[in-house]
């Protein structure tokens, strides 16, 4: 099982609800924990296994986790983070006519069959270090222009990318091998957003299929009501609890499979984090730890 429950910024911990035995009037994105066999709602650490309740709103059934097993329980915080573009700038040695100079982009991350590489190959004319440099602009964007933007500045080549989170490599082949990029500020690797609007959602499409949406391409949307998800225009603390759920008798063996469920909590909702990690993370105490465990 992989799940994903989004918690609404505005709702609090156990929103129009006051017992366990009674979740119907449970707010649309407010989420409530419980201990099985007890009927009051948790607002501490749980001491035995416990189940999770995201509202649907009024007559409508929460979405409910029935069972998480305590004893293997692993949770793990994952704050919002901004993501970067890949950069890279490099210095044109002094150029020797008739020589190829050549830096050759690779695209990460790639499927079979999908291209991956280009090559762009500036062919020296002069012996002017400036001139050949500014050839680079021209034969990088010819290739990968919706890609990359290219700045010259003198001998100067910098090589950026468009698109946050894009994954690339920039690789010297022919007259260039052994030059050296920038280093500090001029040397990037991509990095995606972790927690923002779209991670929210990519993570709801990949946790689909644990809510029964299994046909989402193209007839999807409107197949299915509630997919794709309603994701707010935030950035989210997503928890993440790995636990595996047992058999308690009438077995002759038991091969625990793990189970998946994220949740998802809008950032600025501080007092809502800070009740939630009560419960989720109570040995951090809200210290913003990147992980923990009840």
């Amino acid at each position: 099982m992989k799940q994903l429950l989004i918690v609404n910024s505005a709702k609090a911990l156990n929103a129009g609800a006051s017992y366990a035995t009674d979740l119907s009037g449970l707010e649309a994105g407010a989420i409530a924990f419980f201990e099985l066999g007890d009927s009051a709602l948790l607002s501490a650490a749980p001491t035995k296994n416990f189940g999770i309740a995201l509202g649907g709103g009024a007559d409508k059934m929460p979405f409910i986790i029935p069972e998480v097993d305590l004893a293997t329980l692993i949770v793990n915080k994952a704050e919002p983070q901004v993501g970067k573009a890949f950069k890279r700038k490099f210095t044109m040695p002094t150029p020797v006519v008739g020589k190829d100079y050549t830096v050759v982009l690779v695209k990460k991350a790639t499927v079979p069959h999908e291209r991956n590489t280009w090559t762009c190959t500036v062919t020296a004319a002069s012996t002017t270090a400036a001139t050949e440099a500014a050839k680079f602009k021209k034969v990088i964007e010819d290739k990968l222009g919706d890609v990359f933007t290219v700045t010259v500045s003198g001998a100067a080549v910098t090589i950026d990318g468009k698109t946050v989170g894009d994954a690339w490599e920039a690789k010297f082949a022919d007259a260039l091998t052994g030059t050296s990029w920038a280093g500090s500020t001029d040397y990037v690797d991509a990095e995606p957003n972790i927690g923002d609007k779209a991670y929210i959602q990519d993570l709801a499409s990949r946790c689909a299929a644990g809510k029964g949406f299994t046909d989402t391409h193209e007839f999807g949307p409107s197949v299915y009501p509630g997919y794709p998800e309603a994701v707010e225009n935030t950035t989210y603390n997503v928890y993440t609890l790995r636990f595996k759920v047992g058999r308690a008798a009438s077995k002759t063996r038991d091969e625990r499979v793990a189970q998946l469920v994220h949740i998802a909590v809008p950032a600025s909702a501080t007092t809502l984090v800070a009740a939630i990690e009560d419960i989720l993370l109570p040995s951090d105490e809200g210290s913003g730890s990147a992980s923990g465990s009840v």
